[in-house]
């Protein structure tokens, strides 16, 4: 990194001993660079004054009339067999999921047993057939509707089918959705109002620069469209006759 600041400052001494920063377009680029730099001085020491006033009372407004966006969603954990298709008919593979069903249904307390009996699950060695979260709608819709149609007084699911085959649930667990309060989520509301405050004033900053009244120079408009328009096209209008555009227009040739 310091070799490279010492060969652009060595460089760039032997472009003024090379007087190559008089030219007007290097001036000029050297004086839009210099304006970018304090542009930008200027509108981060704009920012870093910015004073956000305390937005706890409008957070609480926000967290009233949208309590519904701070529920915690319901998790259902359940335990699943599945029965593939692969190496067996559709049918059979039915009919051997309807079995499993029935047997879980008479005692779901035996349901590792025929976890480990009949799942051709290839996950069921780590997890036992354990699905957190079944509800999500990350899973396939079968097995997330039907997991959250499971209760204590029905813990076992009718017999599912997907593209993998034949899939029987039971219930473990269900946590009942939540609804959050203010205070586990006041922190969260705030700083999103700070976030939205400041983007706000940064917008009507710029917005107020932009929307101040120019200074025209129509000398130098006339000018530009004299040197520069080729004839091509249909102008909005043609530029007033200046002293500025008339310089630089060629003089007519005399008549003979």
């Amino acid at each position: 990194m310091l070799k490279d600041i010492l060969r652009t400052k060595q460089l760039a001494q032997q472009a003024r001993d090379l007087k190559l920063d008089q030219s007007p377009s290097v001036k000029a680029q050297i004086a839009y660079s210099e304006d970018e730099v304090l542009a930008k001085l200027r509108f981060k020491a704009f920012v870093d004054s910015i004073k956000v006033p305390d937005l706890s009372q409008l957070a609480k407004e926000e967290y009233l009339s949208h309590k519904d966006q701070y529920l915690v969603p319901a998790n259902v954990t359940v335990q699943q067999i599945l029965i593939s298709t692969d190496g067996r008919t559709d049918d059979n593979a039915r009919k051997l999921a309807e079995t499993v069903r029935i047997a879980a249904a008479a005692d779901p307390d035996h349901f590792d047993a025929l976890v480990e009996q009949y799942s051709d699950d290839p996950s069921k060695d780590a997890k036992k057939g354990l699905i957190k979260d079944a509800t999500s709608s990350k899973l396939m819709s079968p097995i997330a509707n039907a997991a959250g149609e499971l209760s204590v007084a029905m813990p076992i699911s009718p017999v599912i089918k997907t593209k993998y085959g034949y899939h029987v649930l039971k219930l473990v667990a269900s946590v009942p959705p939540r609804q959050q309060t203010f205070d586990e989520v006041k922190s969260q509301l705030v700083e999103g109002l700070d976030k939205q405050y400041i983007a706000d004033q940064k917008k009507d900053f710029l917005n107020h620069l932009a929307g101040q009244e120019m200074t025209p120079y129509p000398d130098a408009i006339a000018a530009l469209h004299a040197r520069y328009f080729t004839g091509t096209g249909t102008p909005v209008q043609d530029p007033p006759e200046s002293a500025g555009a008339q310089s630089l227009k060629p003089e007519p040739e005399a008549k003979q």
